[in-house]
């Protein structure tokens, strides 16, 4: 492991070593994508005006990846999380586009059909455990009930089944503890239970949304090495959804950085982090906070993300950019591709001219 600096920041990045030992061992090169999106566009109809929220997102998760999809509150990672898992709920709707899992369309399907694809083909691992757990049901109840839900289980199999998994994510006692409710474990705890239950169903793709939120500093790191001990030693996929950078850095193989429901950057973690071509992505590495620094004040994008409903013909990111130019304000730029790097930035473009 080697830290990444930029402008005098130091991220902590998988070495090349490490990045290529681990890209062979976890995604199975040749293989077509486990998770194909195409297009994704959602809006929001209220009073019956129509808003776009996410315009026209396209990605891939291979097998065996972990996809990180990063940017600030209100870019649209959540709800491209909740669209790829069928969790959009009125007045959001999904309004075009298309999303495969192993090639089977699946936004297409009836939502009886999708529920057997929730939870048992794709796991979802949500950012508060103390909203996603039930209160009044014990740990064991829940974890028994998901797992017979997806599993031909008897109830003394599927506790089994329960004990089993609650000592993967970590849990001493756990058959102690199957017998609690929610209230009685800690924030990390909680959490661990969560993605015991994300994983009841042996899923092939997780959608970890903002995972770490809610739990402190060092929890944080232990919920995060047990995700990727997990992941590799499932091989599963993963789209890990979260606003920290530093997370990123750690854990992905490829970061998608979005923006106002759109992507403005996307490519290998450690090149886009080495070098990142679009200023919104420079500004998201500066502003993390480093041990040790003497800045008096911490670098930071100025202005805030525009409204939904606000947003023009040109750049969403416009307003807030230090290399702003005409063009920049009129006319939207499109996501190109060089190299592996895919970025929608004018300034980008004729840099390459």
């Amino acid at each position: 492991m080697h830290s990444m600096s930029y402008d005098g920041l130091r991220l902590p990045v998988a070495g090349a070593g490490e990045r290529a030992a681990h890209a062979q061992a976890q995604v199975q090169v040749g293989k077509p994508a486990l998770l194909k999106v195409r297009d994704l566009q959602v809006e929001t109809l209220r009073a019956g005006k129509v808003t776009p929220l996410v315009r026209g997102v396209s990605f891939e998760v291979g097998r065996g990846e972990i996809l990180g999809i990063v940017g600030e509150s209100g870019a649209g990672k959540s709800m491209t999380g909740s669209a790829v898992s069928g969790l959009l709920e009125p007045p959001l709707r999904m309004s075009g586009g298309s999303i495969e899992l192993d090639g089977l369309r699946i936004d297409t399907l009836p939502e009886k059909r999708m529920r057997k694809i929730r939870g048992k083909r794709i796991g979802f691992i949500f950012q508060d455990p103390s909203t996603s757990l039930n209160p009044v049901f014990t740990i064991g109840r829940q974890l028994i009930e998901t797992i017979q839900l997806h599993h031909p289980l008897s109830t003394i199999d599927a506790r089994a089944r329960a004990v089993q998994l609650l000592t993967q994510v970590g849990i001493t006692a756990p058959g102690e503890r199957l017998d609690r409710h929610a209230h009685e474990f800690s924030g990390g705890m909680r959490q661990r239970v969560v993605i015991a239950l994300a994983l009841a169903g042996d899923p092939e793709l997780v959608i970890a949304d903002e995972p770490t939120t809610a739990l402190d500093v060092s929890v944080q790191a232990q919920i995060m090495k047990l995700l990727k001990s997990l992941q590799r030693e499932r091989g599963l996929s993963m789209m890990l959804v979260t606003h920290d950078i530093g997370v990123i850095a750690e854990a992905a193989d490829r970061v998608v950085v979005m923006y106002a429901g759109r992507i403005v950057e996307a490519g290998p973690t450690q090149a886009l982090l080495d070098q990142p071509n679009h200023p919104y992505t420079r500004g998201l590495i500066t502003s993390v906070p480093q041990i040790g620094s003497r800045l008096r004040r911490l670098p930071q994008i100025e202005g805030s993300m525009p409204r939904p409903d606000a947003i023009g013909d040109g750049c969403a990111f416009a307003d807030r950019c230090p290399s702003v130019m005409q063009r920049c304000r009129s006319t939207q730029p499109p996501l190109l591709e060089r190299a592996g790097r895919e970025t929608a930035c004018w300034l980008c473009n004729e840099a390459e001219r």
